[in-house]
């Protein structure tokens, strides 16, 4: 045991000995790099060769990176560790290797963060109403945003995790769908990104502020207030409108088509459907006019001197009327016979039979 206990201490004493015999114009240096780059995440360390006769030391500039060992005796393996570096730029420290009088310099360099924008979504779809636009923006960096289109406005940034960025978006009163392109770029610097934002276009719209139009017996000139985005024409099938004005179209403000209504000669009530009609839209507003007063005249109006013999004679009344009228027979004296009657023609019809009784 005592001579486990002797070489135990006597080979430091050794070492301590031989390190101290070695003079310092005998030291002996060499080092295999003068630089070493490391990444801005460098998760294991890196290593470099020290070969020497004597007792050294590392020296460094910087507290962003650490070397084991930082003292050692003849040669050795040294590690170089470093924390990540979240800037973008790189940074530079130096660590010296040193005896008495050897000297080595090593430059070390980290380089900084790439430079990083990322989005939740490469395109951002909108209807064509419009509205807000939300975009989750990821990056190490201080932005600035370019838009290339006047109907999209950025407004605010929230910051929810990454930083949501929020655009308002005018509504498209066009068919055709638009694109806009907002650019993320670096705020000093070169670096930049791309953002698609897509907006839809309207469906084929014809907008009437009624469904339906009341008019008069009289008839007369009369409107109806629209609005399309598409253009469009104002027909009727009736032969009692007609329609007056079919203006330009003007995106979705209001437009007049105006339309004239013959008066209605008639007792009953008619209707007819006023048709706004443009490539891929079409809407109807029901005219609907009251009928006028109602009359009915006969010619002859009355039938005289009808002989008391029968006679195979059908005797006519012509009958003029603003409505579809029918006979009613029911009261009618039973001399009276074979009634018939035309609403088309307009005519009725009947025979009278023999008269049996003699008048004085």
């Amino acid at each position: 045991m005592k001579t486990t206990w002797k070489i135990a201490v006597l080979l430091p004493l050794a070492v301590l000995c031989l390190a101290g015999c070695i003079k310092a114009d005998k030291e002996k240096l060499s080092v295999d790099v003068y630089r070493i780059e490391i990444p801005a995440v460098q998760p294991t360390p890196l290593s470099f060769h020290v070969g020497a006769n004597f007792l050294w030391s590392i020296e460094t500039t910087d507290t962003w990176f650490n070397v084991t060992p930082s003292k050692a005796m003849g040669d050795q393996t040294v590690q170089v560790s470093a924390s990540p570096n979240t800037s973008l730029s790189s940074r530079t420290a130096r660590l010296f290797i040193a005896g008495t009088t050897a000297r080595h310099e090593i430059e070390v360099i980290q380089r900084g963060e790439e430079a990083t924008i990322t989005f939740d979504q490469n395109i951002v779809a909108i209807n064509a109403a419009g509205g807000t636009a939300e975009v989750d923006v990821s990056t190490n960096m201080e932005l600035h945003l370019s838009i290339n289109v006047s109907w999209v406005t950025f407004i605010t940034t929230k910051l929810v995790g990454n930083s949501i960025y929020c655009f308002q978006v005018e509504r498209n009163t066009g068919l055709e769908s638009r694109t806009a392109k907002i650019t993320f770029s670096q705020k000093e610097g070169s670096f930049s990104r791309e953002l698609t934002l897509t907006q839809s276009g309207e469906e084929p719209t014809i907008e009437l502020s009624k469904t339906s139009i009341s008019v008069e017996a009289v008839g007369g000139d009369k409107y109806v207030v629209l609005s399309a985005n598409i253009p469009w024409k104002a027909t009727c099938p009736a032969d009692w409108i007609t329609v007056t004005d079919s203006p330009k179209t003007k995106l979705m403000e209001d437009d007049v088509c105006y339309f004239t209504v013959a008066a209605n000669p008639r007792a009953e009530t008619r209707e007819a459907e006023l048709i706004f009609s443009g490539t891929g839209a079409s809407e109807k507003v029901l005219i609907v006019q009251a009928g006028t007063d109602h009359f009915i005249n006969f010619s002859p109006a009355q039938h005289d001197n009808i002989p008391a013999a029968a006679s195979s004679v059908k005797h006519e009344i012509e009958v003029n009327a603003n409505f579809n009228w029918v006979v009613d027979d029911s009261k009618t004296d039973p001399w009276v016979k074979e009634i018939s009657w035309d609403v088309g023609a307009s005519s009725c019809s009947f025979h009278v039979e023999e008269n049996p009784y003699v008048v004085n």
